[in-house]
């Protein structure tokens, strides 16, 4: 079982396949182990990456100083998935409408 105590970091591994990851602590029980999800849809990848944010954020734990990849990278790979899945959605009918973030 995942404890909360115990993750480290949320990661976006895909932005383009909509898979993410929660890391644990290299320290603690589960010495560093993934635990990856891949989501169907831009709507479950925003909602899915809010609540963990959420749940990250009201835990009594810091991010390591000098992650490359923290909560607020997180954040940032969700906001820019909202960007490009806006300006997708914005292009005209018949264009192709492959996302690159």
């Amino acid at each position: 079982m995942l404890h909360g105590s115990n993750v480290e970091r949320l990661q976006v591994t895909n932005l383009e396949m909509l898979e993410f990851a929660l890391e644990t602590k290299t320290s603690g029980p589960e010495r560093g182990r993934s635990y990856s999800f891949r989501v169907s849809t831009h709507a479950e990848f925003d909602d899915w990456m809010s609540v963990l944010q959420q749940w990250l954020d009201s835990l009594p734990q810091e991010p390591l100083p000098g992650d490359p990849i923290t909560r607020d990278a997180a954040a940032e790979a969700a906001r820019a998935l909202a960007v490009a899945r806006d300006a997708a959605a914005a292009s005209p009918a018949g264009t192709d409408r492959a996302m690159t973030v």
